[in-house]
């Protein structure tokens, strides 16, 4: 199941292999009184993955977010694979594993604070 989970998620290329594991995070529409608050799932779920990753990383699990924007076929292909409530949106994917004692990661440049903040 995780291979082929994660064979529809175009990021993993290379080194998905590598993952012990993946999670497909979801939010149930049920659970939200009415559709205007349609897009809260994906605030609360994005959340819910935040803290999921640290709690992970507080047990020496190392993980990967990978985002789930795809077309509506694709999502359907992976509701072929993955049980999931037709009521549930797909927030994202995540694999993880065990660290090693030695890593090599990727370093990004990233912009200062006062472009991405503001203080009123």
């Amino acid at each position: 199941m995780k291979e082929k989970a994660l064979a529809l998620q175009n990021g993993i290329r290379g080194f998905g292999h590598t993952a012990d594991f993946v999670a497909v995070i979801t939010s149930d529409l049920k659970t939200f009184a009415s559709a205007v608050g349609r897009n809260q799932c994906f605030v609360d779920g994005g959340l819910f993955s935040m803290s999921f990753m640290y709690a992970l990383h507080a047990k020496g699990v190392g993980t990967c977010p990978l985002n789930w924007m795809v077309n509506p076929s694709l999502d359907q292909r992976l509701r072929g694979v993955v049980p999931i409530k037709p009521s549930e949106n797909v927030i994202m994917m995540m694999v993880g594993g065990f660290l090693t004692d030695q890593l090599r990661v990727p370093k990004s440049a990233r912009p200062g604070e006062k472009s991405v903040v503001t203080v009123l």
